[in-house]
């Protein structure tokens, strides 16, 4: 049967009538775009996982850990470089994927491979053999954690799939970019908000790699969930490289994804956990690479043992510059690493266990892989504002370098965006810290959590275990303390708001490691005391683990099953929650209209969800207030279908002045929808 649209029908009926076509015939590009997308990530992940192997780490988790990060970094570099060049296109960037997968197993075949891959295949018969149920049963707290952050991951995977992508931050910002790159097929300047022009983007590069590959935002809200599991496996590698048994180091790694805060990011399409993640990987690396120096209780310097330092310390660039790129935030990461790094690196010199050429070797091991993956978004900004840190000034001692905008009217949007809750306005900072720690429990976790989200045990176990831990270091343990503990609070205290728990993620990762350890001193001290924690924890992460599930992305477990059950495609982000129905009047218009509109005027400065879910709209921005010039504006864009304005605002007036060329075919709330009816060309 052939669907026919009723032409007789107005022009808002008959808009309906093409997308439900549309939508009810098979696509083979979709099947296309499906399969290009599985290839890609295939190469990346098996291209990935050969030079994982290939570096012969010497513990598993090292590898599993090592094989994230390649995977992460290749997955960004490939995407900045195909974006820069212009060729950000689906088949681009498979053939790049490709291209890579071939050099990688060229480059690494032979004897070399061949003796990792048998070392491999051994370390992975070892692990079969441990999960067997008398070993599971020797240690119960980390196997139901570990049972617990499995089905937390699978939920926010789940319900990350299900909804359309949501949050106040996706919406205006962070999304928009992504889609007009999409659109572009290049990495430029966006016409939309502010902060997609000067904020360092990597995180958006990761959520660009399904869209360009999928053509559809499908898959964009799982681009944090890769970075929570390396948030994980880092916090499992600090575990044991200070001295946490393997049981313990589950522990950490569950307690991390079973965090409130973690899980709800695992949700949306935000960047806070890409940072995290990255550099508790990174730390993680650094710390394997200074116990291979024997700075690190545990390891001793050997020829082998500086190969590892050397793969290490690049595996802590690689992280380290992922990270950076991502966030501002991450410069205050980075400079307190490189610094952990560079003073550690005197140390072993000046103890003559590296000679100065060797020094210099792993200091571009280090370096040169944050400079290719780390730097594009400062460079951009020093090249078009002269200030690599734009929007923000570049201030010493209270000398300001280089200024942020002057005059500019988002200078306002960027201040109240860090506005302190009235609840702990004025107090001082380490009171505001821990105000925001003890505001737990919640009754509604979201993503965009103000205060708490961190969860009951960091209040009741992990920080007062972080405390005794710190404790025992400066008895014992001073390496630890200098290289882990001091670097980690020294990174919270330079943390900008830092009593936002979203922001702190990465802090995390030290309360749960000395949480796992402190468990280990008293289940050795005091075992009938250690069952009772462990009973306790067990409770508490249950409890912790039902309450933040609760609402995932501000939807709950019945709203996120009503989506699932939808058409992928009518799961757009004009469905939202936080849109409360203000886009609705897009599913009746044609796929591939243009709509313009004034940024100003942009109920709440949403602009994404105008691209359709499959990027397929153009949007427009007309700017200024003056009916004519926006009029004109409108005139020099011929492409325009449809206008979006708000009612009284100065664009709904401009186009109320001219009826016959701008009919109104809809009032939802404040917003005007007006249709662009344009003269037929005349044949001469």
């Amino acid at each position: 049967m052939v669907f026919v649209p009723d032409l007789r029908a107005r022009p808002w009926k008959r808009a309906e009538d093409q997308d439900a076509l549309f939508l009810a015939v098979p696509c083979p590009a979709r099947l296309m775009h499906n399969a290009a997308f599985l290839a890609a990530t295939a190469s990346v992940l098996v291209a990935g996982l050969l030079v994982a192997i290939r570096l012969r780490l010497p513990s598993r988790l090292d590898t599993l850990l090592a094989w994230g990060v390649l995977c992460v970094g290749e997955v960004v570099g490939l995407v900045l470089l195909l974006g820069w060049i212009g060729a950000l296109r689906t088949g681009w960037l498979v053939l790049a994927s490709l291209v890579v997968l071939a050099v990688v197993g060229l480059g690494v075949r032979g004897p070399a491979l061949a003796e990792a891959a048998a070392e491999s295949r051994t370390k992975l018969r070892a692990f079969r053999t441990e999960l067997t149920w008398r070993n599971v049963r020797a240690a119960p707290l980390a196997a139901f954690l570990a049972v617990l952050a499995v089905a937390q991951v699978a939920w926010c995977a789940f319900a990350a799939w299900a909804l359309p992508p949501t949050g106040w931050d996706t919406l205006t910002y962070h999304m928009p970019a992504v889609a007009y790159w999409v659109q572009r097929g290049q990495i430029v300047r966006t016409p939309y908000q502010f902060f997609t022009n000067v904020y360092p983007l990597n995180g958006e590069l990761t959520f660009t790699w399904p869209a360009v590959l999928l053509h559809s935002d499908v898959l964009v809200n799982l681009g944090q969930i890769p970075f929570g599991l390396l948030g994980a496996a880092g916090t499992a590698v600090i575990a044991r490289t200070v001295g946490v048994r393997r049981s313990g180091a589950v522990v950490a790694a569950s307690l991390y994804l079973l965090a409130p805060v973690v899980a709800q990011q695992m949700a949306v399409p935000y960047v806070d956990l890409v940072l995290a993640g990255s550099f508790l990987a990174a730390f993680a690396f650094l710390l394997r690479a200074l116990q291979s120096l024997g700075l690190v209780h545990g390891g001793s310097a050997s020829q082998r043992q500086i190969r590892l330092v050397v793969v290490y310390l690049a595996l802590t660039g690689v992280a380290a510059g992922v990270g950076v790129g991502s966030k501002e935030s991450g410069l205050a990461y980075l400079g307190v690493l490189v610094l952990v790094a560079v003073g550690a690196l005197v140390a072993a010199w000046t103890r003559q266990l590296l000679r100065p050429a060797a020094a210099l070797r792993l200091v571009a091991a280090l370096v040169v892989p944050v400079l290719l993956l780390g730097t594009f978004w400062y460079a951009r900004n020093l090249i078009e504002h002269q200030n690599p840190l734009y929007p923000w000034n570049v201030e010493v001692a209270g000398v300001v370098l280089l200024h942020g905008p002057q005059g500019d009217p988002n200078e306002s949007v960027i201040i109240a965006r860090n506005q302190v809750p009235a609840s702990i306005a004025g107090d001082p900072a380490l009171v505001q810290l821990a105000r925001s720690w003890i505001h737990e429990p919640q009754r509604r976790y979201n993503y965009d959590l103000r205060l708490g989200g961190s969860g009951l045990l960091w209040i009741l176990a992990a920080v007062p275990a972080l405390a005794v831990f710190t404790v025992r270091c400066i008895r014992r343990r001073r390496d630890i303390l200098f290289l882990f503990l001091v670097p980690f609070a020294v990174i919270l205290l330079l943390q900008p708001a830092n009593w936002w728990a979203r922001f702190t993620m990465f802090f995390l990762g030290a309360g749960f490691v000395a949480l796992a350890a402190e468990l280990q001193q008293l289940r050795g001290w005091r075992p009938e005391v250690s069952r009772l924690a462990e009973v306790a924890i067990v409770i508490i992460a249950l409890a912790t683990f039902v309450v933040a599930n609760h609402r995932i992305a501000v939807a709950g477990v019945r709203t996120t099953l009503d989506h699932a059950t939808q058409s992928i495609d009518r799961r757009s982000a004009a469905e939202s929650l936080e849109t409360n129905g203000q886009f609705r009047w897009l599913s009746a218009i044609p796929s591939t209209a243009t709509i313009a509109t004034r940024l100003a005027e942009a109920e709440n400065g949403f602009v994404y969800p105008l691209f359709g879910r499959h990027f397929e709209r153009k949007v427009v921005i007309v700017r200024g207030r003056d009916p004519a010039g926006l009029r004109g504006q409108l005139e020099r864009a011929p492409q325009v279908r449809y206008v979006l304005a708000e009612a009284d605002k100065p664009l709904d007036r401009a186009l109320r002045s001219e009826p016959r060329r701008y009919t109104l075919v809809r009032r939802q709330g404040a917003q005007r929808i007006y249709r662009v009816d344009r003269p037929l060309p005349v044949n001469r």
